[in-house]
């Protein structure tokens, strides 16, 4: 769905783009009760690509967040789970706690073709 995005799996990355560099992609199915986004490489990624599918209405919710904005603790709170130093945490998990999902709306995308977009502009 987004030719601009080129597939380039490596350590903490999944997408790569000219514009939008290492790209860290995070989805989920809904409805779920919690939902929790495991193995954030902030170290590894320009951008974290979080996708939402919900199987009952069809509906897909897409947010593009810098990793600037993603270590920001007064817009998202993430949690440690494995260091590769023991002094600094390396690998993180983010839970969608009523804050993340407040301060994700600010980073959504409307379609694939915006995001594609945007993956392609230089």
């Amino acid at each position: 769905k987004c030719p601009n995005l080129e597939k380039a799996n490596a350590a903490g990355h999944d997408m790569y783009s000219k514009s939008l560099g290492f790209i860290e992609v995070k989805s989920t199915r809904l409805p779920c009760q919690k939902i929790t986004f495991n193995q954030i490489h902030p170290q590894d990624a320009d951008n974290f690509l979080f996708v939402m599918y919900d199987t009952i209405n069809g509906d897909t919710d897409i947010f593009l967040v810098p990793t600037e904005d993603i270590q920001d603790s007064s817009k998202f709170s993430l949690s440690a789970q494995h260091t590769r130093e023991k002094e600094h945490p390396s690998c993180f998990s983010m839970r969608l706690t009523k804050k993340n999902a407040a301060n994700l709306e600010n980073y959504r995308i409307e379609n694939w073709e915006v995001l594609n977009g945007k993956a392609g502009i230089r």
